[in-house]
């Protein structure tokens, strides 16, 4: 099997954060670990302060229970926010989909130029963001995918 390792550079609430923490997630042959950021809420309890590029069932803001390894083990609480992984077909166009998205209210977290993870914080912004999503992966300029689903 494959591995692969991805840091958060970026996250929207770095400030707060005192700790990295693991998570773990096989996609097909390869198998991911994602350090994230997180704020510690009591012995082995943590608020996720990284939107996850990979990990799936997680956003950020869920409190999570993580091993004494920090691991994220499971979700003690979600924030109910909407997260996507988007996948930006064209380098030429990322400014625009990233001010698009700034309009509707996302907040995201680059990976590189072409791959980030958006979350919303509202059920209204999360419709006119899915909107937007859909429209522009049926013009081939993304690919998205919803991480509180299976991939």
């Amino acid at each position: 099997m494959k591995s692969k390792y991805v840091q958060h550079e970026n996250s929207p609430l770095r400030e707060i954060a005192d700790l990295v923490v693991e998570g773990r997630q096989v996609i097909g042959d390869v198998e991911v670990t994602e350090q994230l950021w997180a704020r510690t809420l009591a012995q082995g309890v943590c608020k996720l302060c990284s939107i996850p590029y990979y990990l799936n069932g997680f956003g950020i803001g869920d409190e999570i229970r993580v091993t004494s390894d920090f691991v994220l083990a499971n979700t003690l609480r979600t924030s109910n926010q909407i997260s996507y992984r988007v996948f930006i077909s064209s380098i030429a166009e990322c400014e625009l989909i990233v001010q698009e998205l700034r309009r509707l209210g996302a907040e995201f977290e680059p990976f590189d130029s072409q791959f980030m993870g958006v979350t919303t914080k509202t059920p209204s912004q999360a419709k006119s963001i899915k909107v937007l999503l859909q429209r522009l992966a049926q013009n081939r300029q993304i690919e998205y995918e919803d991480t509180r689903s299976p991939l």
